[in-house]
């Protein structure tokens, strides 16, 4: 089936062949992966969970991650169900400039990762009007776990919003890193995206089982485009991060990926000689 919306590509790999191990992430000493059909039934229950929590076509969900995770791919596909926005944004940014980015998109949710994320959206929130809800993507005492959102009330909903989405409708907003004064944000159609992986599917020497390794972050819109052309093929996905790629226990060595995208050096410190 040709895609006309960026879901479309899990869809197409689900149809042609649903792997086991499609997407994972190192948990505690070891990898955990999650298959095409646990990745899409993850997400569409949480697109419910977030119909629960009052979002509606249109609305604007955050994700703030410090590594790549399979979690950023489940929650990325549980906002384009429901015909909201996502809008990624850097991890290592400052409170004030959440503050700036949430409150020119009107961010109604926001999923964050691990460390001080929770506390710097957290900060931001307190200015930031729109935003209702922050969702942990780790247990964090009582703090709202993106897990205990998954639910089973609003499928048909669901199912319904995907049928009437169309390509030219708004798919995410992507903002540059702010160092020429204020971020600006990139609004972006399925179109526009599906235009990129249509024109790379071809150029990417990957196939189905092989073991790549995603490390670029996915607020950019290489490595984010890089996921969607996994989604259609089905290769293993090891996400992971910068800081845990090198030396003789790093995941470069230790996975021994048949491919990985980087930017022009930027492996020069994780490789030998």
């Amino acid at each position: 089936m040709q895609a006309t919306r960026l879901f479309d590509y899990i869809t197409n790999q689900y149809d042609n062949g649903p792997v086991d191990r499609f997407v994972g992430s190192n948990v505690n000493g070891s990898w955990k992966f999650y298959s095409t059909a646990q990745v899409i039934e993850m997400s569409r229950k949480l697109a419910s969970g977030l119909i629960d929590l009052g979002l509606n076509v249109g609305d604007k969900v955050g994700i703030v991650i410090y590594k790549n995770r399979p979690e950023w791919v489940i929650a990325d596909l549980a906002i384009q169900y429901i015909g909201a926005i996502g809008v990624p944004m850097y991890a290592t940014i400052s409170s004030r400039e959440y503050e700036y980015i949430m409150n020119e998109a009107e961010i109604k949710v926001c999923f964050v990762g691990e460390g001080d994320l929770y506390d710097k959206v957290s900060l931001a929130q307190a200015n930031v009007n729109s935003l209702k809800e922050i969702i942990c993507f780790d247990r964090q005492g009582g703090r709202p776990f993106w897990e205990d959102m998954m639910s089973d009330t609003n499928l048909v909903v669901v199912e319904s919003i995907c049928q009437k989405i169309k390509t030219n409708d708004l798919a995410t907003i992507i903002y540059t890193s702010g160092t020429t004064g204020n971020p600006k944000g990139v609004m972006l159609t399925h179109a526009n995206i599906i235009s990129i992986v249509e024109g790379c599917m071809d150029l990417l020497p990957v196939k189905k089982g092989f073991r790549v390794l995603s490390f670029l972050p996915l607020c950019h819109i290489f490595e984010r485009a890089v996921i969607y052309i996994y989604s259609n093929i089905g290769p293993e996905i090891y996400c992971t991060g910068t800081d845990n790629l090198g030396g003789e226990t790093g995941d470069l060595m230790n996975i021994k990926p048949h491919f990985l995208l980087r930017y022009p050096d930027c492996l020069k410190r994780f490789t030998k000689k």
